[in-house]
């Protein structure tokens, strides 16, 4: 079963170097798959629970917890988890991004 996470646990790693790990950890909730499947190349494709409804969920979640507006072109992008590691550091987002993959 996947980590579970709440708003609390996502605000406390905002300004950590390990922010990877807010990302990993709001996709793996978000989601409800191991927060060992958040690689790189996880995509759409990978998960059933990845539909356009839960897509606008991680879009809002992205901009409430990373402080960022994102643009009909990020979100349309946003295909896997390097697409959105990329488009949050083309914002400003800084970080250690996670596990690779």
């Amino acid at each position: 079963m996947a980590d579970k996470i709440n708003e609390t646990d996502i605000v406390t790693h905002i300004g950590d170097p390990s922010m990877g790990q807010t990302l990993e950890e709001l996709m793996a909730g978000l989601f409800n798959v191991e927060r060992s499947r958040i690689t790189d190349s996880f995509a759409m494709k990978d998960t059933a629970t990845w539909d356009s409804l839960k897509h606008m969920e991680l879009v809002f979640s992205l901009e409430q917890t990373f402080g960022v507006d994102l643009t009909f072109e990020d979100i349309v992008a946003m295909k896997t988890v390097n697409d959105i590691r990329r488009i949050l550091r083309e914002k400003g987002v800084n970080g250690e991004y996670g596990s690779g993959g």
